[in-house]
């Protein structure tokens, strides 16, 4: 969350996107952008489950599915 909340300080937004793309049958990567740029961090395993509880903790809001 931490790593998170500085780079969206860093890129000057409050907003991201969060996506999967799956190419295989078991090979899903996953990206988290700001203004079309891909964050890095120093765990890259974020799932579903991660982002639910920070959605219940109020951490973070969710906008849009697709």
């Amino acid at each position: 969350m931490l790593e998170l909340k500085n780079q969206s300080i860093e890129f000057k937004s409050n907003e991201f996107e969060f996506y999967w793309e799956i190419w295989g049958v078991w090979w899903m990567s996953w990206f988290i952008e700001v203004d079309g740029k891909s964050l890095n961090f120093i765990v890259n395993d974020i799932s579903n489950k991660d982002l639910d509880e920070l959605i219940e903790k109020g951490f973070i809001k969710l906008v849009k599915v697709y």
